[in-house]
């Protein structure tokens, strides 16, 4: 049974917003197993060429996917699907678009699943405004 209320933070999220405390972090270590994930047998054409793309773009940045295949397979299905209805003229349903966002980040898909600064990018938005800027006057 899941507990009431809000989905506790990640600690990566906790140390960022500075309410990180040792005592009270939970662990969150992904035991990884070797080898590629085999992809599952349900799968439709376009589900296995959504599989194939997933996969090679989940483990370019490393996310385990061994033990989560039937997951995945079912976010590819899904994704699928909602393409098959978007593709159709029509609209899918408020429940299949957050299945598809919660599966999504599940796998470090959705854009709130992503934590950390951007490459390239500045930590602080308060860094920037100290950065020294070329001056055209020169």
């Amino acid at each position: 049974m899941l507990k009431p209320g809000p989905k506790p933070k990640p600690n990566a999220v906790k140390k960022l917003s500075g309410t990180f405390r040792k005592d009270r972090a939970r662990d969150t270590t992904v035991i990884d197993q070797p080898g590629r994930p085999a992809m599952p047998s349900f799968l439709s054409p376009r589900g296995k060429e959504l599989w194939q793309a997933r996969v090679a773009r989940l483990t370019a940045i490393d996310v385990p996917l061994r033990g989560c295949e039937r997951l995945l397979g079912h976010l590819c299905e899904l994704d699928a699907a909602i393409e098959k209805i978007w593709l159709s003229g029509q609209v899918p349903t408020a429940a299949m678009m957050t299945a598809l966002r919660t599966l999504a980040s599940l796998f470090h898909e959705a854009p709130a699943a992503r934590l950390g600064p951007a490459p390239g990018k500045v930590d602080s938005p308060w860094d920037a405004l100290f950065q020294p800027t070329a001056s055209s006057d020169a």
